[in-house]
This record gives structure tokens, C-alpha cells and sequence, in this order.
């Protein structure tokens, strides 16, 4: 007996984008975007089951996103501004940090956001004179106070 599965190729994404960080353009991009979940959960159990879980709860659901751009000049001056004792988590320090696709015109595709994103101070530069020059920034993404939000994809 043979089965035959369709599948809609058009949910099959490829296409570049472009970065932004609060009003900070980082595009181009050397490569693509590493996002990494950082989840932790409490399991909930009873002495009468021993360690079977009964329920798991979400602890922390926060994101990892690293990002090589060719855009040097921007990622200097964004890690620049740190200074000895800055709160990277504070209110002030969080911006959007926005996937926007690049497509053609008259098509639309969906915006990838983590609307309270913290950029890390962790720099990593290369500079070559075989190859166009690259930083990697590192972002701490945390779901949004009001909405609960880790991402908006809209």
C-alpha cells in the first residue's frame, strides 16, 4: 500500500532580511542568525508517585539570538556605549530586535520581533584583508512585561 503526502511548498521559506536593534540598522548579515531557546521548567511531584511528574511549569522562556554582520561600524558603536556597572537588563537597555524579510515587490512575508531584547557585551571582530570585516553581537531576548510575549511574528 503506498501513500502519497501533498505538502504546500509555498510554506517553504528563503529569503534574506534585514536586522534592525531599537533604530540601529545591523544588516548585511555574514550569515544567518543563531537563536537559541533558554528554557527552564519546574516539574510538579507527589511522594505518592514517586518522580513521575504530574505537571511542568515554564521557570524562564527567554532567547539567545547571535548575529555576525558586515555592518562593523554599527556594532562598534553599540557596544561602545557600555560603561563599568551598566543594568543590561534595565527598561532603557531593551529594544526590538527586528528580522524584517526582504522579498519582492507585491509579495509579504511575515516579521520575525523579540520586542525586549538586551544587547550583551560581547564583541567579536574580525578584521581580514582577504574577506569583508564582520562582528558578532550577542542579545539576551526576554518576554515583554506587558504581554508576556518572548517574540511577535506578525
Amino acid at each position: 500500500m503506498s501513500t502519497t503526502a501533498s505538502f504546500d511548498l509555498s510554506v517553504l521559506k528563503r529569503h534574506a532580511f534585514t536586522l534592525t536593534y531599537g533604530n540601529s540598522a545591523l544588516g548585511p548579515l555574514e550569515s544567518e542568525p543563531k537563536i537559541e531557546p533558554v528554557v527552564e521548567t519546574y516539574d510538579c511531584t507527589v511522594y505518592e508517585n514517586g518522580s513521575e511528574a504530574l505537571a511542568s511549569f515554564v521557570e524562564k522562556n527567554e532567547a539567545k539570538v547571535t548575529v555576525t554582520t558586515k555592518n562593523v561600524a554599527a556594532a562598534i558603536a553599540l557596544i561602545a556605549a557600555f560603561r563599568k556597572g551598566d543594568n543590561l537588563m534595565a527598561s532603557a537597555n531593551r529594544k526590538a530586535l527586528t528580522f524584517t524579510p526582504i522579498v519582492a515587490s507585491g509579495s509579504t512575508e511575515k516579521t520575525l520581533t523579540f520586542t525586549d531584547a538586551s544587547l550583551q557585551p560581547d564583541l567579536s571582530y574580525v578584521p581580514s584583508s582577504t574577506r569583508d570585516h564582520t562582528a558578532k553581537l550577542v542579545f539576551k531576548c526576554v518576554p515583554n512585561a506587558t504581554t508576556g510575549a518572548l517574540f511577535s511574528y506578525i
